[in-house]
């Protein structure tokens, strides 16, 4: 309300043609995101990027009294070694760069982030709240149990007079009702890795409407994070268009289109076998830190099956959305001009080749000398880089590998990943 009374321009501001980053976890959406908005220009920003304090505080009108205090506050932490802990991890200085993901986890309690970080995340069914997604399913039922109610008791006291024994027949016939809807409601809950929980159904369109909420959000942070560029930091930016990252994006992509019609959508894909391991890696180790080594014991079961179900419930929609939302090009049979799908792989091998790609797709600006001498350094750095950390295989996580299989097989099928688990 500040910002709209204090700035009158902020409502004529547009995200013109906004670049998404997204995929699932662990699929190399952190690493794009620092190639594309990399500069090589001392002191400045390639384009609109939200720093760690920009993030805290959206709100313009605060910005004006907090950001004098962040190069203080950021000083002090590095002279007392506060950052050391968090070293080779992200970047978690004030003024360091920070993803638009974060938006979602601290101001929506949201996301991915939010889900997989917060101890309720490690049940799946009980988060299905804060992602919204069932919301509407649960409106409408609701306003069908109360018109059939309302009928009920209004056609109460007629059946009573016409017939005792038909209307108490009747009562047994909803009660049997209810207990076969709440047994299949148990069922549904206690989702398992197993061949019985082997099921892929086509997200529903109430899914994707609810996250409106968040791409409304959104869309009011880029502008104004691109109208404070602007005003406060013009000579600072090199160019105006905004590229965020956020994963959780893949969950809406069909409405981040609706809000953001020029967007572009640069999606990245990784194996699913290699991702899920990837994932179980970073989560144990968190979680393990987070909430200690016994109570990991307890919980890594259920919060293991959980990442699973989430990365299964992800693909579902990413599916969903290229073969339903976006027109494809009938030379390529996973771009078009809305998404350009990167894999995993294509950008680990050949950085300067994707990077050159997603410029082209997404219009922008052709790359400097100095950048491009950059990208062949960091090409030449991809190609002598040893895994520091050891990522165990799905029988080490102690989860089931043929069912798991099954889950991601339509996935294997479209992207053309290895289908046998088992040798790979």
């Amino acid at each position: 309300m500040l910002d709209e009374l204090a700035y009158s321009k902020l409502k004529t501001t547009v995200v013109k043609q906004p670049v998404f980053v997204t995929g699932c976890a662990r699929s190399g959406t952190s690493y794009l995101h620092q190639v594309l908005t990399h500069s090589t220009t001392q002191g400045k920003d390639a384009f609109v990027v939200h720093r760690l304090w920009e993030i805290l505080t959206p709100s313009l009108f605060l910005r004006v009294f907090v950001r004098p205090l962040v190069h203080f506050v950021d000083y002090f932490l590095e002279k007392n070694q506060a950052y050391d802990v968090l070293e080779g991890a992200y970047d978690y200085r004030l003024n360091g760069d920070a993803h638009e993901e974060a938006l979602f986890s601290m101001h929506c309690l949201a996301g991915d982030f939010w889900v997989e970080c917060h101890p309720v995340g490690f049940f799946w069914d009980s988060m299905l709240e804060y992602l919204h997604y069932r919301r509407q399913e649960k409106r409408n039922n609701n306003n069908n149990n109360n018109n059939n109610n309302n009928n009920n008791n209004n056609n109460d006291d007629d059946d009573k007079q016409k017939s005792p024994k038909k209307n108490k027949k009747q009562k047994q016939k909803q009660k049997q009702k209810q207990k076969q809807k709440q047994m299949q409601k148990n069922k549904k809950s206690k989702r398992d890795v197993s061949d019985e929980a082997l099921e892929w159904k086509e997200p529903s369109v109430e899914r994707y409407r609810d996250w409106k909420y968040q791409c409304i959000f959104l869309r009011h942070m880029l502008r104004r994070q691109v109208y404070y560029k602007q005003k406060y930091e013009k000579d600072k930016v090199v160019n105006i268009r905004v590229i965020a990252k956020s994963p959780s994006l893949t969950w809406c992509l069909p409405i981040v289109k609706d809000y953001f019609p020029d967007c572009k959508i640069v999606l990245l894909v990784r194996d699913p076998r290699e991702m899920l391991c990837s994932n179980l890696s970073l989560m144990h180790k968190s979680w393990t830190t987070l909430y200690g080594v016994e109570r990991m014991r307890e919980l890594w079961p259920t919060a293991a099956r959980n990442v699973i179900w989430r990365r299964f419930e992800q693909w579902k929609c990413v599916l969903d959305y290229l073969n339903n939302y976006v027109d494809v090009d009938n030379n390529d049979n996973e771009n078009s001009s809305q998404c350009l799908v990167v894999r995993y792989d294509d950008l680990k091998s050949n950085v300067k080749q994707c990077i050159e790609k997603i410029f082209e797709f997404a219009q922008l600006p052709p790359f400097s000398r100095e950048y491009a001498q950059w990208l062949q350094r960091e090409y030449d750095k991809n190609a002598k880089r040893k895994r520091t950390h050891e990522v165990k295989d799905l029988q080490q996580y102690d989860v089931p590998v043929q069912p798991i299989q099954q889950l991601f097989a339509a996935v294997c099928e479209h992207f053309q990943f290895p289908k046998d688990w088992q040798d790979s």
